[in-house]
This record gives structure tokens, sequence and C-alpha cells, in this order.
């Protein structure tokens, strides 16, 4: 009876990856999402059978997948699939909700990099080089629009200097995109998974989400290192911009988070964090600087500590 189940759901599970990663080649827009919602399957097999099961289900799909739109689809299976595991994996043991997103992070930067590692080797194409080849292109097609669009040259070579140090930063993007993956894929997977299991699953409220103390100690570390090491031409210096841009990005969420408990512990509105979190994402240039900031406060000075005391 277990095993007829079983069998039951892997079809129906793998037509529906099936039926997304075909949606997703016939309308480009998609891909956008895809990353999320192809691993939801993956996520919801991995959550009722556990490790063992959702592995052979990933490489069985990978064949059949490999089968219908060729070699292609094998690194593309393996990449989603390993992200969707390991938070399904994570909700079938019982996790709690951050060690999941935490479980599924690694899990998609297994993915991530398996996927550009196999893409150079299977298909000899560097996707970094890619990009870098296709800014290139676009800075030299726009130099000379640059006199009439009000831009001087000056300007344009600084921003051409930020993009050609994207490749030394790999790491670190990878490393964002694994977290942010995780945890869209974690929270629209517990909203079905509650609704299949008849079982209330979700994260904790944002206002008791920290980081431990340590994080802090990280980021000024990479700091420190940063200043000895100013550029990416030498190996420290791209350990030390990677080490810095990810604690960073943690010292962010903190402060975002930290927003939160300021208006739980107000009991206001979640109005102002939430606009705060849209603001940030629209325009990081402003806000990822103060948000930082104030993410260093709370975890230094244990803001949240003294809300609860007053």
């Amino acid at each position: 009876m277990k095993s007829s189940s079983m069998l039951r759901q892997s079809l129906m599970y793998g037509g529906v990856y099936i039926l997304l990663l075909l949606l997703t080649i016939v309308i480009p827009v998609l891909s956008i999402f895809s990353m999320v919602i192809l691993a939801l399957p993956f996520f919801l097999f991995a959550a009722k059978h556990g490790w063992k099961q959702s592995l052979l289900f990933l490489t069985l799909l990978s064949i059949i997948s490999m089968l219908i739109l060729g070699f292609v689809a094998i690194p593309v299976t393996l990449s989603i699939g390993v992200g969707g595991i390991f938070l399904g994996a994570a909700l079938h043991h019982e996790r709690s909700p951050h060690e999941a997103w935490a479980q599924g992070a690694v899990g998609y930067l297994i993915g991530i990099v398996s996927f550009y590692l196999s893409m150079i080797f299977l298909f000899n194409l560097n996707l970094v080089e890619a990009f870098q080849s296709m800014l290139d292109e676009a800075f030299q097609s726009t130099e000379s629009m640059v006199s009439d669009m009000g831009i001087s040259e000056e300007q344009l070579s600084i921003v051409q200097a930020q993009f050609e140090n994207l490749p030394s930063m790999l790491p670190s993007v990878m490393a964002i995109s694994s977290i942010v993956f995780s945890f869209i894929t974690l929270w629209l997977g517990f909203r079905i998974q509650s609704k299949i299991e008849k079982q209330t699953l979700r994260f904790p409220p944002v206002h008791q989400f920290t980081f431990p103390k340590s994080v802090l100690w990280y980021y000024f570390i990479a700091v420190l290192v940063t200043w000895v090491f100013p550029t990416t031409e030498e190996y420290m210096g791209v350990v030390a911009q990677n080490m810095y841009t990810l604690t960073g990005f943690f010292m962010i969420l903190q402060g975002l988070s930290y927003l939160f408990a300021l208006t739980h512990h107000k009991k206001r509105s979640n109005a102002l964090p939430i606009t705060a979190v849209v603001l940030t994402l629209l325009f990081p240039y402003l806000l990822v600087f103060p948000m930082r900031i104030l993410g260093i406060i709370d975890l230094g000075f244990s803001l949240r500590e003294r809300l609860g005391k007053q």
C-alpha cells in the first residue's frame, strides 16, 4: 500500500515538474521564478518520503527530462532538485523552520555550483565569461550615446569597473541567491504542505528572527581584511570582499528584522517594516547602508533586549 502510494505521488509530482519545465521553456519570462517553482515537486516529495526515495526520484526524473529535452535537462534538474530535496528532507525529519531554511540554502548552493560546473565541463560554456562579454559589448555600444544622455565617460568607467568585479564576487552572489531561493521555496512549500497535510506550518514571527553575535565578529573581520587587501586582484582580496558582502547581507536582514521587532513592541502596524523591505529591494543603493548599520547596532548593543526591559 505504501509503495503504491509512493509510486502514485512520484508520477504526480514528476508530471508536474516536467509540465512546469516545458512551460518555462515555452514562456521564457517564467525562468525568473523557475528556480523556486520547479523545486516545489521535489520539496513536497521529500517532505513525505525522506532522503533515500527522493534521491531515487531525482535520478529517474533527470533521465526522463533528458529524454524529452536533451542533455541540458540533466544539470537543470539536478541543480533544482537538490535544493528542493534538502528542504523537504528537513521537513520530513521535523527540523525547525530556521534549520530547514539553512539546510535548504546549502542544498541550493550545491545545486547552483553543480550547474555552473556542469555547464563548463559538459558544454564548454562559462556563464560568467559569457555574461562579462555581453556586458563589454553593451558598454561598447553605449559609449557613443554617453554624451547624448548627459553621462560623463568617467561615470561610465566607474560603473564598468564595478561590473568587472562581478566574476570575483560569484561565491557571495551564489550564497545570497541560495539563501533567498531557499526562503521563498520553503515559504511556498509550507503553504502548499499545510493544505495537503492539513497541518499548520509556518515560520516563527519575523520579529523573533536574529543572528548569533558571532556573525557580527565575522563582519568586522571581513571589514578589516578588506582594508588590508582593498582590491580583488589578490586571492585574499577576493575572499575578503565575498565575506564582507555575505556578512553585510546578514546585517541587512538583522536590521530589517529589528524594525519588525520595534513595531511589534510598540503594538503598531507592520506597514513601516514592510515598506522598508520593499524600498530596500527597489532602491538598494539608498537603504542598504542604513539597514546594515541598524543591524550592526541591534546585534552589537542588544537593542531587542532593551526593548524587552522597557
